[in-house]
């Protein structure tokens, strides 16, 4: 009778949607590195190399940018969340403390980090070790 009652409250979930109650462990987080290339205008962020992480966070894939520290700097690296929704880059942007170029506008800071946020939620739903080739990003 329990189980019942567990199951008909319990949320069905759509494939690969995870409940908003789940907790990512450290195996489900998705880890690509990327970089700058030489010819490239609208790279958003400060430092020329960094990590794209993604894992499911209330039922979403949440996107950030890990900054790539130098060998033998073993200081804590900076992050920032990709989104683009103006109120999470409000909250976001104070924890950037100079991870992103500056910008002239949100407008612009969203068109600049969307494909960045889109690879990543791409790479959420990869299998762990995969890789996204650098001509999706």
């Amino acid at each position: 009778m329990l189980a019942l009652a567990l199951a008909a409250s319990t949320p069905l979930l759509i494939a690969d949607e995870k409940s908003w109650l789940h907790v990512p462990d450290v195996e489900e987080f998705r880890v690509q590195a990327i970089a700058r290339t030489a010819h490239e205008r609208d790279w958003p962020f400060a430092v020329d190399a960094g990590f794209l992480a993604c894992a499911y966070v209330l039922g979403s894939p949440a996107v950030s940018f890990v900054e790539k520290l130098p060998e033998g700097d073993y200081s804590e690296p900076r992050a920032f969340i990709l989104s683009t929704n103006p109120l999470d880059l409000a909250f976001a942007g104070v924890s950037a403390s100079g991870l992103l170029k500056p910008t002239a506008d949100l407008e612009t800071l969203i068109r600049a980090i969307a494909p960045f946020q889109q690879a990543g939620e791409k790479l959420c739903q990869q299998p762990q070790g995969a890789a996204i080739g650098s001509g999706e990003i």
